[in-house]
């Protein structure tokens, strides 16, 4: 089995006065930094070049390029998917917070290609695996609470398992991920939220019932 990691207590290892990126910022720019040059592509050493920084001083936060991987991914899809104050979209149907979240599907194109790469990674990388399956577990945990929420809320057909809609919609993110790295032509925003809302849509059971 893949070993779980843990993150270090943060700790300085910069000489006195010497100003580094925080934390946050470190995570933010190792992001970009694996989205533009790729993970495998891009060293620690690299990225402390990159930064105008010691290793040292990364590694007194992070353990090594995995942890860093698996924080910059939990970032992007806590911000970019999630939202930093709660719901992102103010809809509260389902269908219509999809359509929402996929009319915007263009601008989460980073989380994306972030995404690919940690997923080629980790095919090939035990801690990059065990790191984002803890990521990625956490996140689904919570929205399948959300979907199953929205069944009973919603009175969404029985016969659906809310859990596997879920997986469809995350693999249909995941999938737009592949397929902007292959350049292969998407459908537009309005196209792909119109064809979700409907999808989601015939779920509900409120107008079959008042057909009887």
């Amino acid at each position: 089995m893949p070993r779980r990691l843990r993150l270090p207590p943060p700790s300085s290892t910069a000489s006195p006065g010497e100003a580094h990126p925080t934390r946050a910022a470190l995570i933010e720019a190792a992001a970009e930094a694996f989205v533009e040059t790729g993970y495998g592509a891009m060293s620690v050493r690299d990225l402390a070049h990159r930064l105008h920084m010691t290793t040292g001083a990364i590694y007194g936060h992070f353990r090594g390029k995995a942890n860093l991987l698996g924080e910059a991914v939990r970032l992007r899809l806590d911000r970019d998917l999630e939202g930093e104050d709660g719901p992102k979209y103010p809809e509260t149907k389902l269908a219509e917070y999809l359509a929402h979240n996929f009319r915007d599907y263009r601008k989460r194109r980073a989380l994306r290609a972030l995404l690919v790469e940690a997923a080629a990674a980790a095919r090939v990388d035990d801690d990059v695996r065990a790191l984002l399956h803890d990521v990625v577990s956490e996140r689904q945990a919570g929205w399948r609470k959300q979907y199953r929420d929205a069944w009973i809320a919603e009175d969404l057909d029985p016969e659906v398992d809310p859990t596997a809609v879920l997986v469809i919609v995350w693999a249909a993110e995941l999938g737009l991920g592949v397929l902007e790295a292959l350049d292969i032509s998407l459908p537009k925003p309005t196209v792909l939220a119109n064809t979700v809302q409907r999808l989601i849509g015939s779920l509900d059971r409120g107008p079959r019932r008042h057909r009887r």
